[in-house]
């Protein structure tokens, strides 16, 4: 999706807890031919309030603002029963999947609130797999990720801060690959044709 937006002529500013990774797709953007992206390596998974402060003060002082925020990772420990899921496991999949999306969204709110039409970006989950089995962890942090997204539209209805909520079709990703061991790839979206459908969503 990054590629998508940067050749629409988005200024881009990323989030990863991979420092190579970052690099690496900030420097494949900017190879390209498009602005080079700005980097913030930030692990969602114990991310608090000090690394908050952190990309606050970056969005201030190196980018003056912001229009779009795009909550797009998701944290899978893969499939297993609700007994065999780890205080850790359940513990990192809420946090990255629900705690985050909710702690960037108010650090942010301020400045999306100061852009002439703020953006806030879920990438929610079907709704079919609550209450599935061997999803049980995964499963109820989306739930609440997408309770969290309702209430985000409903507070902010009338603002001009818009929540939208996207529900992307079953795609080839490593994660539904986890998900879903049987299924055939083939007969799955290509991820880079789903996002391009979301950018002319946003742009």
């Amino acid at each position: 999706m990054s590629r998508q937006l940067a050749e629409k002529g988005a200024d881009l500013l990323l989030l990863d807890n991979n420092d190579r990774a970052l690099v690496g797709l900030s420097d494949s953007i900017q190879g390209a031919g498009f602005a080079e992206p700005g980097v913030c390596p930030l692990d969602l998974a114990v991310a608090g309030d000090d690394a908050c402060r952190h990309l606050s003060e970056i969005i201030s002082e190196q980018y003056g603002g912001l229009d779009i925020l795009i909550h797009c990772a998701a944290a899978f420990h893969g499939l297993q029963p609700l007994e065999h899921v780890s205080v850790n496991q359940w513990h990192e999949m809420v946090q990255v999947n629900l705690n985050a999306p909710w702690l960037l969204s108010t650090t942010c709110l301020p400045f999306l609130r100061a852009s002439d039409a703020g953006k806030i970006v879920f990438i929610l989950e079907d709704e079919r797999i609550y209450g599935l089995p061997f999803r049980g962890a995964y499963a109820a942090s989306k739930a609440g990720l997408a309770s969290l997204a309702q209430t985000l539209a409903e507070e902010l209805e009338g603002s001009n801060v818009s929540v939208l909520k996207f529900y992307p079709p079953a795609m080839r990703t490593e994660l539904r690959a986890r998900a879903y061991h049987s299924e055939n790839p083939k007969a799955l979206r290509d991820p880079r044709i789903v996002a391009s459908e979301l950018v002319e969503k946003l742009l």
